[in-house]
């Protein structure tokens, strides 16, 4: 019976190891997930700021292309605006230009028509100064008969 009671021990002790080394396994693999889930977890924070970096990196570029886009609209008003500005003037300059040439050509034609008119007035004068002289002349030749006779 002896033999009963030890053998009885020993698998009594031998449970008690067991328990203690399933226990102690337990324990192990409590703390060995315990590391791999701070693990996952500092993952997944990396993962989430890296993530939120690169959006906003993305956010970044749109503004940065939508305030490019905006100053290149204000860029091109302006130069649209100066470009206008620079065809008014240029129409003005042409308009005051060929003004100029009408009024020259108006001063030559209204000099051709003064020439021509004072060449005629000359004209007309010199035959009443001529006409006059023959008339003098005849005179003078019926005063000199008269005086004659």
């Amino acid at each position: 019976m002896e033999k009963g009671v030890i053998a009885e021990k020993k698998r009594a002790e031998q449970l008690k190891m067991d328990a203690m080394m399933e226990r102690e396994r337990l324990t192990q693999q409590a703390r060995a997930d315990e590391v791999e889930r701070k693990r996952y977890n500092e993952r997944m924070e990396g993962r989430r700021l890296l993530e939120t970096q690169m959006e906003e990196r993305r956010q970044a570029k749109a503004q940065a292309y939508q305030d490019f886009l905006r100053e290149k609209d204000e860029i091109d008003k302006i130069v649209e605006g100066v470009r206008q500005e620079e065809q008014r003037k240029l129409e003005k300059h042409m308009k005051r230009r060929e003004e100029i040439k009408q009024e020259i050509r108006n001063y030559l034609d209204e000099r051709r028509e003064w020439r021509r008119k004072e060449a005629l007035r000359v004209a007309n004068e010199l035959r009443k100064i001529m006409e006059y002289q023959k008339m003098q002349e005849k005179r003078r030749v019926e005063i000199e008969a008269q005086k004659a006779q």
